[in-house]
């Protein structure tokens, strides 16, 4: 093993996200194994259409900026996990200064809020394809990732995963937590002192990514894409909410997702008639 003492105490952001409901696509995987085909397709046309994207030609510094961020991402997919991973060391490059729309100079929190919007877009892409929902978490720390023998054989070990996990197993809800480690990191590298509604705090007072983020455009165009996705999104709630009416627990999930969701509709005055009606569940 030929890595110094630097790589393996390399700091990551890492992103580990659990797919809620996942024993119901195993269940109607006996059925009928069409099933593992669709799921492997929503995840590889997420991911093409990202690929997309990276190939796209940008003279903007902040879409260019996006672009390297995406180029820099790792996706792992197993079972009913996602880990999504960069190194931190990615979040810190710069631009040539004659870019057309650079204006000053993009710190480190520029970059990790742009690795943070594909995450959203990541997850509200799986809801509105798949029909299921992420809870998950997001941190900075120690990761390191070795092959064994060759690329089959994968050996990781990392204090950031293991914090991920432990964050993700006390999140509950379909929502995906903030760590202290990483919101400290952003507030105190933004020396612009704005905020971004990137991150949000939900009605437990717990700081998530706020899913709906790339929902919000005051393009129209952009707005019919996401009204259809939207749209969507409601069917796959109401239909959840409708298979597990029966089921406290799980219903009391589907509820949070209506508050999330009337909550990013509610804000748009075009949509606002689409607005998740809880009492009829």
């Amino acid at each position: 093993m030929n890595n110094t003492k630097k790589s393996i105490h390399e700091e990551y952001v890492v992103c580990y996200l659990d797919l809620l409901g996942y024993k119901e696509l195993i269940d109607k995987s006996y059925k009928d194994e069409q099933v593992v085909i669709n799921t492997y397709n929503v995840f590889e046309n997420i991911l093409r259409l990202m690929d997309i994207f990276k190939n796209r030609k940008i003279d903007n510094v902040f879409s260019k900026a996006n672009v390297e961020i995406m180029k820099k991402i790792k996706f792992r997919i197993f079972s009913d996990s996602v880990l999504i991973t960069m190194k931190m060391k990615d979040a810190k490059f710069s631009f040539d200064p004659n870019v057309e729309g650079y204006n000053e100079k993009l710190q480190s929190v520029d970059f990790l809020r742009m690795y943070l919007n594909i995450i959203s877009f990541f997850c509200l892409s799986v809801a509105e394809k798949l029909g299921y929902f992420f809870r998950g978490a997001i941190t900075i720390g120690q990761y390191y990732q070795q092959q064994i023998l060759n690329q089959d054989n994968i050996f990781i070990f990392s204090q950031s995963l293991a914090n991920a996990v432990i964050l993700e197993e006390k999140a509950k809800y379909p929502r995906v937590i903030i760590s202290d480690i990483l919101n400290d990191y952003l507030q105190e590298k933004n020396s612009k002192k704005y905020d971004d509604p990137i991150i949000i705090f939900d009605k437990y007072a717990v700081r998530c990514l706020n899913l709906y983020r790339t929902c919000s455009s005051k393009n129209n165009k952009h707005q019919e894409q996401v009204k259809t996705k939207l749209e969507k999104i409601s069917d796959n709630i109401k239909r959840k909410m409708n298979t597990h009416r029966n089921e406290p627990d799980v219903m009391e999930k589907y509820i949070y997702l209506v508050e999330q969701y009337n909550n990013c509709v509610g804000k748009i005055p075009s949509m606002k008639d689409m607005q998740i009606n809880i009492q009829k569940y």
